[in-house]
Order: C-alpha cells, then sequence, then structure tokens
C-alpha cells in the first residue's frame, strides 16, 4: 500500500517548487478524501463514484496555479460556452469556465491519469471532485478497481490496476467515511452518501 504523508505535508510525488493547498477542500466526515497532485500542486480531491464529472472551483485552481479561462460572469445564463451542470433540484448552470490544456492528476509516484479537460464553477467554499471521467475509462493503462477499507486495519484506501489486473496499486485515503457497503471477496468499499456543502448531486457536459 501506497501511504500519504500525515498532516500538511506534500506528498513524495509533488513538486517542491509548486503549490501546496493540502487542507484547502474540507467537505466535511462523510466522503472519501484523496490526495493528489494537478500538475505536481498538491490538494486533497473528493472521490465520486457516482454520475459526476471531474470539476473543481475556479478558486482552487489558481491556488494551484493551473491556467484557467472563464466564462463572463455578466453573460446571460442561456449562455455557455464551457458547456453546463445540472444541479439537485434539476436546474441547469453553465460552467464557469475550464482548466487550459489536460492536466495530469496522480494519486502515487505510479498511477498518473491525464484529462484532457477540467470544468470550473464558482462557488462559495473550495471543491475538487475526482469524478467517473477520470475514475471511469482506462487512463495511461491504468483503471480504477475500487474505493473503501482496508479488509485488515480499515484504513480507507482506493484502489487501481492494470495489465487485466496483474498489477495493482493501493493507495491510502486522507479520509474514508464511517459508512459503507460490502462489495465483492469480503472487501469494504462503496460510495458515502451526500454531497460538499454548497453543492449538491449533479451531472454535467
Amino acid at each position: 500500500m501506497v501511504e500519504i504523508p500525515s498532516g500538511r505535508e506534500r506528498p513524495a510525488w509533488g513538486k517542491m517548487t509548486s503549490p501546496n493547498c493540502r487542507g484547502r477542500v474540507d467537505p466535511g466526515p462523510r466522503h472519501y478524501l484523496a490526495l493528489v497532485t494537478l500538475q505536481g500542486a498538491a490538494v486533497e480531491g473528493i472521490v465520486d463514484t457516482g454520475a459526476c464529472r471531474t470539476m473543481m472551483d475556479i478558486d482552487t485552481a489558481r491556488a494551484l496555479q493551473l491556467e484557467t479561462e472563464e466564462r463572463d460572469p455578466d453573460l446571460p445564463l442561456r449562455t455557455a460556452p464551457f458547456g453546463t451542470v445540472t444541479g439537485p433540484a434539476g436546474e441547469v448552470h453553465p460552467y464557469d469556465g475550464r482548466v487550459v490544456g489536460a492536466v495530469a492528476i496522480c494519486f502515487s509516484p505510479r498511477v498518473a491519469l491525464r484529462l484532457p479537460e477540467i470544468k470550473l464553477v464558482r462557488l462559495r467554499e473550495p471543491l475538487l471532485l475526482l469524478g467517473t471521467d477520470l475514475l471511469g475509462p482506462m487512463r495511461e493503462g491504468w483503471g480504477f478497481m475500487h474505493v473503501g477499507y482496508d479488509p485488515y486495519d480499515l484504513r480507507g484506501i482506493i484502489g487501481f490496476s492494470k495489465d487485466r489486473g496483474a498489477d495493482q496499486e493501493v493507495v491510502e485515503l486522507v479520509q474514508a467515511p464511517g459508512a459503507c457497503i460490502r462489495g465483492g471477496e469480503g472487501d469494504l468499499q462503496g460510495f458515502a452518501g451526500g454531497y460538499p456543502r454548497g453543492w449538491g448531486g449533479c451531472c454535467g457536459r
């Protein structure tokens, strides 16, 4: 298992010259929280195995020193140059921007996944949601296996595999919720209910 540093230390695979934003994303105890780096900058992200795509708030993207392209807030709501996101009550909102270019999101020294685009939203509180576009398809040969608990010491873990499962990487999580469901072969795994403060269930395009 790949263990992560305690406190707010940056992980070994982060860049010393990049921002360390550990502790910025704090959605409460009901979520799986993974330590990742984006272009070398360290930050926690919410592991979402539901229907959401990967997204973050604009202020967090700026704190990570990512290059952004942002929607003019004076545009009418029906104008959505970066696509739309559907909120928990079914309301449709335009995305507020995107990160320019592909982004490398690393869960460990070996598991480095690239997303061609990350959408941005304006929120009152910091958010980085690691969604199904990152954790669904195979990327750079790695495929998401599960998120849950180590059956021996009940630490939160996230697992990836490649080469049809012959090569696996299990990484310790920063946080795992108290509620989980039992998965296959005795492993404890599942998705914690609820959404971050200030945000709701969503799907975007």
